[in-house]
């Protein structure tokens, strides 16, 4: 299988379940959370006049010059749509409007959060909503948005069998693949490469053999429906009907890790993300035997699991890295955001405003095996911890404490957002952070290869 080489610098016009819904722009605006949607029974899209008349008094509210004739005005109209529930025409079409603002203006958090009231609310198909998303973010200049996110949702599209609309958002990756940058361009091409084998895969010539073929390869690469897809392609002529009968009769640990190595192989051969499905039989093998491995056997399926993860994470949009940004105190001092490979800081090195300096770090980090974690995080300064958007540290004297603030914490396997804040009133910040995991107990410094952020966020 191909690897994918994640370089620090590559743009940020990548992508591609997790998705897990990090920080998508840093100066991003959210609509009150104290307001809510109506837990009912969708009320349905609304008729062709109640939406016209809905629409001229939102128009007439978004005028020129009017109250809400900006696109930073989204969060407002979204508030203003979550309390008028007396007219559900009136609050469908003040949702919408709030969406295409939001997008309009970057703010994709914003727009998130209006597709679910669409969603929930009306009975709105939530991956149509994300195509008005990415298509009104590419409309308003905002190309590697655009990019970032159809990469995500032509997945979705795809585990949906909606190929019309996986077509509608391949086609703006179609647009922004001869202006990306390298490596951003190879993930590109590799996820238009896998949308079209999947077009194939459902296209096959008009014979019963050729059709059955081509949907059993599809259930078992896109919608990994094993169980189904494998007694179907052992049915068939295709390369890989004797692998597939093999894999159905091996039931014993040593025949099934012999499986997973020949998909593994298969994938290699095969590269790119079309490899990348095939060595998904293989980790899928690898997590049922896990615990049940020891020594070589463990430590490889280890190995190629968590090189499978971070193959994913081009395609999905995310970087190495963490984004660094620097303030000299005040609320609107904040500098541009940089990339910055770990969470320490030398602040003898670093170039920070003389008074007040605060250090904020923003990312995710990549757990690849769950289980309880143990964080030593040693400041100059005062100190803030958050993960999973939870406050798990907060500590203004965090300076006192020469051993450091020890934080332990049961992660799950997979991506954690993560923020670290360090600020000082009369000293310069600094910042080392070191960690024990379930298989090194030993505190070590964070391996860069566990650090990233969403490529939105730039």
């Amino acid at each position: 299988m191909t690897r994918i080489l994640i370089h620090p610098l590559f743009l940020a016009a990548l992508l591609a379940g997790w998705l897990i819904g990090v920080s998508a722009d840093a100066q991003s605006t959210t609509a009150p959370a104290s307001a809510t949607v109506p837990s009912s029974a969708p009320a349905g899209i609304p008729s062709g006049a109640e939406l016209a008349r809905a629409n001229r008094l939102v128009n007439e509210l978004c005028r020129k010059q009017g109250p809400f004739s900006s696109t930073r005005d989204a969060a407002n109209l979204l508030e203003l749509a979550r309390n008028t529930s007396s007219d559900s025409a009136v609050q469908y079409a003040a949702s919408m409007r709030a969406l295409e603002m939001a997008a309009s203006c970057n703010q994709i958090d914003l727009a998130r959060l209006a597709a679910d009231d669409l969603a929930t609310g009306f009975g709105v198909a939530p991956l149509q909503l994300k195509l008005t998303i990415v298509q009104r973010l590419q409309a308003a200049g905002h190309a590697a948005s655009a990019t970032a996110l159809a990469m995500r949702y032509v997945d979705d599209a795809l585990r949906s069998r909606q190929l019309d609309l996986a077509a509608a958002l391949v086609r703006i990756l179609r647009n922004s693949l001869a202006n990306a940058a390298e490596p951003g361009k190879s993930a590109i091409a590799q996820q238009i490469a896998d949308y079209d084998y999947a077009a194939r895969c459902l296209h096959r010539p008009a014979t019963t053999q050729a059709i059955n073929d081509g949907q059993a390869r599809f259930d078992f690469l896109y919608l990994c429906q094993y169980a189904t897809a494998l007694s179907q392609l052992a049915q068939g002529s295709n390369d890989a009907a004797s692998l597939a009968s093999a894999d159905l009769a091996a039931t014993q640990t040593p025949d099934r890790l012999r499986i997973a190595d020949q998909w593994w192989i298969v994938g290699e051969t095969a590269g790119g993300k079309l490899g990348w499905r095939y060595a998904s039989r293989s980790v899928a093998i690898y997590n049922e035997l896990f615990d049940t491995l020891d020594g070589v056997h463990r430590e490889l399926a280890f190995t190629r699991i968590a090189l499978h993860e971070r193959e994913q994470l081009a395609w999905q949009g995310f970087q190495p890295g963490m984004i660094c940004q620097i303030s000299g105190g005040g609320n609107n001092d904040r500098r541009s955001a940089t990339r910055v490979p770990s969470l320490d800081l030398d602040s003898q090195q670093a170039d920070l405003p003389p008074t007040s300096p605060k250090v904020f770090y923003r990312g995710v980090l990549l757990v690849d095996l769950a289980g309880r974690y143990e964080f030593m995080f040693a400041a100059g300064t005062g100190l803030r911890v958050r993960i999973d958007d939870e406050l798990a540290l907060d500590n203004p004297t965090a300076y006192r404490k020469r051993s450091g603030e020890k934080l332990t914490l049961e992660l799950s396997r997979g991506l954690h957002p993560i923020e670290v804040e360090v600020y000082s009133k009369s000293s310069r910040p600094r910042l080392t952070v070191t960690w024990s995991t379930p298989r090194n107990k030993k505190p070590h410094p964070i391996d860069p290869a566990n650090l990233y952020h969403d490529a939105l966020a730039n």
